[in-house]
């Protein structure tokens, strides 16, 4: 099996109240394929890194696409990688603010990004994006 990676930008149709929800479904349907990655909102966008077999995350980005919850579905880095970063997080969630979300978009520009600790979701993203550098 290859290791493959996708990030992906979209945005929200529903409430904000409505996320945790949709993180707890996440990672119930994807324990069963081993998907595994990390979804971020902020400024009504939600980023999305997915890890896992090549097959399966094509399969789930075709479903993503026609998923009601958002819409401007927008393919931002995929990629193979060599080992996970988010093993044990079948969907980890985290909502950051505006301007967390603005150095996670720089970071996937390609800028650089002095290190922010404290900040689990900009740490986690940023991480991730520098280790496919």
């Amino acid at each position: 099996m290859e290791l493959a990676y996708l990030i992906y930008k979209s945005t929200p149709t529903l409430t904000e109240k409505d996320l945790p929800e949709i993180a707890e479904q996440s990672k119930h349907n994807n324990i069963d394929k081993w998907l595994t990655g990390l979804l971020v909102y902020g400024n009504n966008e939600f980023i999305q890194v997915l890890e896992g077999a090549e097959n399966d995350i094509k399969t789930l980005y075709q479903k993503l696409l026609s998923d009601k919850r958002h819409t401007n579905l927008k393919v931002v880095k995929k990629g193979i990688l060599e080992r996970r970063y988010f093993p044990t997080w079948s969907m980890g969630f985290h909502s950051v603010n505006k301007e967390e979300m603005e150095l996670i978009d720089k970071a996937l520009e390609g800028h650089s990004i002095e290190p922010v600790s404290g900040y689990l979701a900009l740490e986690m993203m940023t991480g991730f994006i520098k280790r496919l550098g």
